[in-house]
């Protein structure tokens, strides 16, 4: 939060690179970007009301669940700690959950109140549940 207060209280000054007095201000402008427009305050407020508690809470525990499904496949379908697939899931799952925030988000906070959520938060939640299915069918009887 602190970053994005930085951010939020920055003015930016959008001028062209040939307009740049000197070299660093090129390679400044060059690189800014790669920057957002503007910066978005996400607010979750789980002590708004039993409900919005309840909503977080849900969003906590699929992501624990996420997290947890990492040690138990590994357990149960005996892939070894240095296995780049480990990596590669985990780095799939990042790239998931970047846009699955945003949804679940803009689905619990808008001012326009949404219907339903959107496609990363299904799919979220789809490869978690068969996750935890791969966990169980394999890990049963594992000790």
């Amino acid at each position: 939060m602190h970053t994005v207060r930085y951010f939020d209280a920055k003015t930016y000054e959008w001028v062209g690179i040939s307009r740049q007095p000197n070299i660093m201000g090129k390679v400044k402008r060059t690189l800014s970007q790669f920057t957002p427009a503007q910066w978005d305050k996400d607010e979750w407020h789980p002590l708004l009301g039993p409900w919005r508690f309840i909503q977080v809470l849900t969003l906590c525990i699929v992501f624990l669940t996420v997290e947890l499904n990492t040690f138990f496949l590994k357990f149960c379908l005996w892939i070894p700690p240095r296995n780049p697939l480990i990596v590669y899931r985990l780095v799939l799952w990042w790239l998931i959950a970047i846009p699955t925030i945003r949804e679940y988000n803009s689905y619990l906070q808008d001012r326009i109140p949404v219907k339903k959520v959107g496609a990363f938060c299904w799919l979220s939640v789809a490869i978690c549940i068969i996750e935890l299915l791969i966990c169980i069918k394999f890990g049963h009887g594992l000790n």
